[in-house]
């Protein structure tokens, strides 16, 4: 798990009902940062400019030991600005180690995470505080958001509520205006619908699950994000919240086959006792990561490989069809 001590409420003599509502939340805004000198200060000012019925504190931005000169020297300036605190890394670990460095030094109740190239939507997180101040079950809420290429290059509509998987979910989860799923462990294992951005969490959910699971230097946040979903019920606002800035350093080939983070993920899942209920579900995604890798290696005409994935997509769903097509044509290109 990540490097946050688990603690129970009454241990850390916290107060146990996490339902109460009884003074305004307090936010804390946690930014990973590594390098972003040409981004930072914006996404800087649109976490500091939001407006509602909380207390911002504080936007923690947490060096990730950039060694960058004009970074290093825009870090220096912005930590002496009110509301702005910087921590440091004392090595390069990755943005899991980043966000629980902020997690552990938060003031405020609720944690908000900001990557430093990415940019809040004016009232992004007074739309959030909405769901949280009349919901007092309300442990965590996400939201839609749009990929952006800067300027006004920006995709229409929210890419969770247009996802045909996805969006299909949040539909049938809507009730009065309200998007609440119960312990949407199975749909957050079948496609990924809170994005980092637009999550606004209880810190002590935060502290409970141990925080970000440092091992994972990729899909770290949707290994979070399961984990939280096995504790309690989503909160969904169907609005993009949030803008995805889309430049070379984070944008990936369509072609690439899955990422081994993703398909450890998984694994990890798979083998934790707390998922044993939901592992018919995680095996079926392993299958279609297996499966999307055959795919990627067909089309680059390496059967061999595609072979060994749709093999290894059957050793976790042996009934799906579609590895076994998928073996079949691999072994007929083959020959």
């Amino acid at each position: 798990m990540g490097s946050i001590t688990k603690t129970s409420e009454a241990a850390a003599g916290r107060v146990t009902n996490p339902t109460a509502r009884d003074t305004v939340p307090r936010i804390s805004v946690v930014m990973p940062c590594y390098n972003r000198a040409e981004y930072l200060e914006e996404a800087l000012e649109s976490a500091l400019s939001q407006e509602g019925d909380f207390e911002l504190l504080e936007v923690i931005v947490v060096d990730d030991h950039s060694d960058e000169p004009a970074t290093i020297d825009l870090l220096s300036t912005i930590g002496a600005r009110d509301g702005v605190r910087v921590l440091s890394n004392p090595g390069r670990r990755g943005p899991a180690a980043a966000r629980n460095v902020g997690i552990r030094a938060a003031r405020g109740d609720w944690v908000a995470f900001l990557d430093s190239d990415d940019v809040w939507l004016p009232g992004s997180l007074a739309a959030r505080i909405r769901i949280v101040n009349s919901e007092p079950t309300c442990r965590w809420v996400a939201a839609d958001y749009s990929k952006w290429c800067g300027g006004k290059r920006r995709e229409p509509g929210g890419r969770v509520w247009s996802h045909p998987v996805s969006g299909s979910i949040l539909r049938r989860a809507r009730h009065d205006r309200r998007i609440r799923l119960e312990r949407p462990v199975e749909q957050c294992v079948r496609v990924s619908i809170p994005w980092t951005g637009t999550v606004l969490v209880d810190r002590r959910l935060l502290m409970e699950v141990g925080g970000f699971e440092e091992r994972l230097m990729k899909s770290e946040d949707a290994h979070l994000w399961i984990r939280l979903a096995a504790r309690t019920d989503l909160w969904f606002v169907p609005e993009v919240l949030a803008l995805y800035r889309q430049h070379g350093e984070n944008t990936t080939a369509p072609a690439d086959p899955m990422d081994d983070c993703t398909m450890r993920v998984f694994r990890m899942l798979l083998a934790d006792p707390e998922f044993r209920p939901y592992r018919g579900a995680v095996r079926r995604r392993l299958a279609r990561l297996w499966v999307r890798r055959g795919r990627y290696f067909r089309r680059q005409r390496q059967f061999a490989h595609a072979f060994c994935a749709y093999a290894r997509s059957l050793g976790y769903a042996p009934l799906k069809g579609e590895g076994w097509r998928g073996l079949a044509s691999s072994v007929v290109r083959r020959l």
